[in-house]
């Protein structure tokens, strides 16, 4: 498959006519017309860390490696394109530091025993929590772009060759892999997104595909197609999928948002959104985050809930936080109403974020595309 980066991929569903025709502004803008308030400060500044030096001769740089937040007591682990990782515990204090031969990227899966990260060439890395030693290394033969789920007797990663693995977490030997053939339509740079729910592995794959595999065997339990196969450019499935109450939600990212019935994969309902790339549950909302608008959808019908038009530009994941969303992108980090999509203010240091960030409590772990580590405080709930 000939891929290309979210932001082309945005700028080309626009010219191509798959987006609206109608004249996309520069910045943001709710789709009842009400300007992006700045003017409101939403955020507050605790301290920022200067992680990577900016090359002299540098092009438009980016982080690609997500901040991680251990849910259990805080520690934040951060990657940088230098190939250096780093944790924080809870008081800003860096407990260990480590040198990796290729830059980190996608986001961390934190255990209560060890850490895990994929890299640009392809090697995947679990390293002890408490004292930074490596565990094992892992030739997938892929990049790792999104966080790998664990489990006390297994990793489950899914790279950007259109692969699932399954491996032991403690010695990072192969347990299992499934594999799928790689379609030859244009599509979008992403890779295998997976999210581990009841015993199951479910993944999204570049050909639009969505399959259920056992946790313990790697078999399929059932796959579906959704529009993928039909679309000439940008079938990809990007998004983690999202299993609750009995349903499978993921993305085509030039068709929609798909449910599917997690028992046997059947369609329960399909909502236009193209450019859709990522999903977060919120509620009775599915937020999804992709190239040209941010949406959220009612999870029990597939009904519009609120729409944030993007222009040529895109946004990461939506995190939610305290009632309100953060969507990271090249204009900085977005902030609204979780429930209304009424923009709060907009988190703007001079540079773009190209990953989601890291959440706990209020606080917000954010890294720059110039390399600058932040640290910051929600001030303004949902209004």
């Amino acid at each position: 498959m000939r891929a290309l980066p979210l932001v082309a991929a945005a700028t080309l569903l626009t010219f191509s006519g798959a987006a609206e025709a109608s004249r996309l502004p520069d910045r943001p803008e709710v789709k009842r017309g009400r300007a992006i308030a700045t003017r409101h400060r939403v955020v507050r500044v605790e301290w920022k860390k200067e992680l990577t030096e900016r090359e002299l001769l540098g092009y438009e740089p980016r982080e690609i490696a997500g901040p991680s937040v251990a849910a259990d007591n805080g520690d934040v682990f951060v990657g940088s394109r230098n190939g250096l990782v780093r944790l924080f515990d809870a008081r800003d204090r860096e407990l260990w530091n480590r040198q990796l031969k290729a830059a980190p990227v996608g986001s961390a899966a934190i255990s209560e025993e060890a850490v895990f990260i994929g890299t640009t060439d392809g090697f995947f890395y679990g390293i002890d929590r408490f004292n930074g030693e490596f565990l094992f290394t892992q030739n997938l033969g892929g990049q790792v772009l999104a966080r790998a789920a664990v489990t006390d007797s297994a990793v489950f990663v899914g790279t950007d060759h259109d692969a699932v693995h399954a491996l032991d977490p403690a010695t990072g030997d192969p347990l299992w892999v499934y594999r799928r053939s790689t379609p030859t339509a244009l599509g979008v740079h992403g890779g295998t997104a997976i999210t581990l729910s009841n015993g199951r592995v479910y993944a999204g794959f570049s050909d639009g595909a969505v399959v259920a595999l056992g946790a313990e065997d790697g078999r399929v339990i059932w796959q579906t197609q959704g529009a993928g196969r039909s679309l000439e450019k940008f079938p990809n499935s990007l998004a983690a999928p999202v299993v609750q109450n009995g349903v499978v939600y993921a993305t085509v990212f030039n068709d929609g948002v798909y449910a599917y019935d997690a028992a046997n994969g059947k369609i329960r309902w399909r909502a236009d959104a193209q450019g859709a790339a990522s999903l977060t549950p919120s509620g009775g909302l599915l937020l999804v985050g992709g190239a040209g608008k941010a949406r959220a959808f009612q999870a029990d019908s597939g009904a519009p809930a609120w729409t944030i038009d993007l222009g040529k530009s895109f946004v990461t994941r939506p995190v939610v936080i305290n009632g309100v969303v953060l969507m990271s992108g090249p204009e900085g980090i977005l902030i609204a109403a979780t429930e209304t999509g009424k923009p709060l203010g907009r988190f703007h240091p001079g540079s773009g974020f190209s990953t989601p960030p890291g959440t706990i409590g209020s606080t917000i772990y954010a890294l720059s595309d110039l390399g600058f580590f932040y640290r910051l405080e929600l001030v303004a709930e949902k209004r």
